[in-house]
């Protein structure tokens, strides 16, 4: 008797989020981008500002992005650290949230605020891998802020504050008040970049150079300071549908792991079998 393994050919059809473009990496030391204010990115009504985005630094607050100057001329703000989220959308005393969140160093999130005014009176939600964080906003009577400074992302002000150190990919922002549902279906999607509302797009797509293409229709460009093409990093954030054919020799049944639409998802896994194939005399029937 003769046992032999017989190798096998499998051609596997994927579709899977998976990173692989390209992310800003920032140093916490003076990298920003600063994008020159337009009428596009001011709203004291609505807007959604959503990003992927890994920290290498547990202790400080680091910002994501902001608008203003300073705390008492500021439109809006994102920061973070290891265990809290800040969204401000006013001056010095709010509307703002600040709440409670484990936020893992070396870990890719996805986070998205939210404001919505209404009756005079600001809701404000934060959702950290499309799951709401809670939490009270403080003085939402307060009336929100508009000004004309700059936009500045991986830091709270142009002028190089609460740094962001980590990488940040995809980043957008919309003129209107995006619901948890649309937040969860276009979280792990590149978008067209004509959406209605879309305002600013930066899928971080450039790879080399200084200037950050903003992708959506209103040219918002961005300008990297202190930064050169070695900023222009791997990225993987979980972001855009790969289809795509995998082929092995390797013997081993495939599975999928997860699905584009699952935070989880590893991709694909493989348990190993082992598969025997016996020679028997002519005379018998198997």
């Amino acid at each position: 008797m003769i046992k032999y393994f017989i190798p096998l050919l499998l051609l596997i059809g994927l579709s899977y989020g998976q990173g692989g473009g390209y992310a800003l990496d920032f140093d916490g030391s003076n990298d920003l981008v600063i994008v020159n204010s337009h009428a596009s990115l001011t709203s004291t009504s609505a807007i959604t500002i959503s990003a992927w985005f890994r920290k290498s630094y547990d202790a400080a607050w680091m910002s994501i992005i902001g608008k203003g100057d300073s705390d008492s001329d500021e439109e809006y703000v994102l920061m973070l650290r290891s265990n809290q989220v800040y969204f401000d959308v006013g001056n010095a005393g709010g509307p703002y949230l600040q709440q409670g969140a484990t936020i893992t160093s070396e870990t890719w999130y996805h986070i998205a605020a939210v404001h919505t005014r209404s009756g005079g009176t600001s809701i404000l939600k934060v959702y950290l891998n499309g799951q709401d964080i809670g939490g009270t906003v403080v003085n939402a009577s307060y009336t929100p802020n508009s000004n004309g400074h700059s936009l500045s992302i991986g830091s709270r002000f142009p002028t190089s504050n609460a740094l962001f150190q980590g990488q940040i990919d995809d980043l957008r922002i919309w003129s209107d008040a995006r619901t948890i549902s649309e937040i969860k279906e276009n979280m792990h999607k590149e978008l067209v970049g004509n959406e209605s509302n879309l305002v600013a797009y930066y899928k971080m797509s450039n790879g080399t150079g200084t200037s950050l293409t903003d992708n959506s229709t209103n040219s918002n460009t961005g300008y990297l300071q202190a930064m050169d093409n070695s900023d222009w990093v791997t990225s993987y954030a979980v972001i855009g549908d790969l289809g795509s054919s995998y082929k092995t020799d390797v013997e081993g049944i495939w599975s999928v792991s997860g699905t584009s639409e699952s935070d989880a998802s590893t991709g694909l896994t493989m348990t190993a079998v082992s598969y025997t194939h016996l020679t028997l005399p002519t005379n018998r029937e198997v």
